[in-house]
C-alpha cells in the first residue's frame, strides 16, 4: 500500500487500466486501475473523490477481486 499510496505508477505494483469499467469519481478521468499487491493478490482502484486522493474499489485475489469490479 506505500507504493500505490506514494506512487501508483511504481513498476513493482504493474499497475495497468481495467477494460470496460467507468470510475465514479472523474477525478482522474473515468479510468480504474489494477495494481499488483503480490503475484495472487490485485488491487483495483480510481482516483478522487478530490485531488490527489485515491479510492480502493477492490483487493483481493486475482479473479475475485477483478469480477468485483
Amino acid at each position: 500500500m506505500t507504493f500505490l499510496s506514494t506512487n501508483p505508477r511504481h513498476s513493482a505494483l504493474n499497475t495497468h487500466k481495467a477494460i470496460n469499467v467507468k470510475a465514479k469519481y472523474r477525478v482522474g478521468g473515468d479510468d480504474v486501475f489494477i495494481a499488483y499487491a503480490t503475484k495472487k493478490i490485485r488491487v483495483t482502484f480510481e482516483y478522487g473523490p478530490k485531488p490527489g486522493m485515491i479510492t480502493i474499489r477492490n483487493c483481493g485475489y486475482h479473479d475475485e477481486c477483478e469480477r468485483g469490479m
